[in-house]
């Protein structure tokens, strides 16, 4: 019975702290697109991201604002972008183009923590 306890508190542990992100630069560059954003996770829970990315031809995108973690979504303002967070970075899908690019940037896509 207890070692039961035990692994049902490691379980728990473990699903909450996947939707965490930690705080620090998360990198992604995938040939075209090169993003930076930097999480800071304040004392209520959310977090302040700050992000800027170029791509090749110049075209950017900016993120600056709360966001908070619910579920498999990166809550930006009014934004709901799909994020996979693991053990060496997170995975980003703005699939309905929400956050403020110029036409042809983009944030989706893998970043590595730094």
């Amino acid at each position: 019975l207890l070692l039961l306890c035990l692994l049902s508190t490691v379980l728990i542990a473990g699903v909450c702290y996947a939707d965490t992100l930690t705080n620090g630069a998360y990198l992604m560059n995938d040939g075209n697109m090169e993003v930076r954003i930097d999480v800071n996770r304040l004392p209520d829970g959310k977090y302040f991201i700050n992000a800027m990315g170029t791509d090749k031809s110049g075209k950017t995108c900016r993120i600056g604002d709360l966001a908070e973690v619910t579920g498999n979504k990166l809550v930006v303002g009014i934004c709901q972008i799909d994020i996979v967070i693991g053990d060496k970075g997170i995975e980003l899908k703005d699939s309905k183009a929400c956050v403020q690019c110029d036409q042809g940037a983009y944030i989706s896509g893998k970043y590595v923590k730094q």
